[in-house]
């Protein structure tokens, strides 16, 4: 709720960075393929507990929060990418500045044809780099090692030991 209000604070305050209708208004405002609310209804969008918001809202959180923003739109088509996986850097945020994740989400029920209905965002993180696995009924312990981000080799990494003998298991 805080970032939501700060979010708030920071389009009230600077409403020339997100009117879509001023010459000065953030460039992702003034691109062709997404289309911005108007201030009036971001506005209220945006100071309305419980609503779902655009992504303007992310405009402002990058300049809240002073980081990039990557914001990761699912495919809803295998064909398509959409336009909402993108980089997003607010009001005054260094290009260099750290980046936090978020995945456009539902809350709601996804039916099997038709629309669905992206209500949210939640942020993305890194997996550790050991992943604890459970324990099988045996007194045998595996631990997993598995391909992080940046990591283009395609393998998960298994050590298993059983019975005091290690084997040591590359999958593609």
């Amino acid at each position: 709720m805080q970032l939501c209000v700060l979010a708030c604070l920071d389009v009230g305050l600077h409403r020339p960075t997100y009117d879509n209708s001023n010459s000065m208004c953030h460039s992702l405002l003034s691109r062709d393929i997404l289309l911005p609310l108007t201030f009036t209804k971001l506005w209220l969008e945006l100071c309305t507990p419980g609503q779902s918001c655009s992504y303007v809202a992310l405009v402002a959180l990058s300049a809240v929060l002073q980081l990039q923003v990557f914001s990761y739109f699912p495919p809803l088509q295998a064909t398509f990418v959409s336009p909402m996986t993108l980089e997003i850097v607010g009001r005054d945020v260094d290009t260099c500045a750290q980046s936090v994740a978020v995945m456009w989400s539902t809350m709601c029920d996804v039916p099997a044809v038709g629309d669905v209905r992206i209500n949210h965002i939640v942020s993305l993180h890194k997996r550790d780099e050991t992943v604890p696995v459970p324990q099988p009924q045996s007194t045998a312990t595996i631990p997993a090692t598995v391909s992080y981000p940046g990591d283009n080799s395609g393998l998960l990494h298994y050590l298993v030991k059983v019975n005091a003998t290690d084997f040591s298991l590359g999958l593609s």
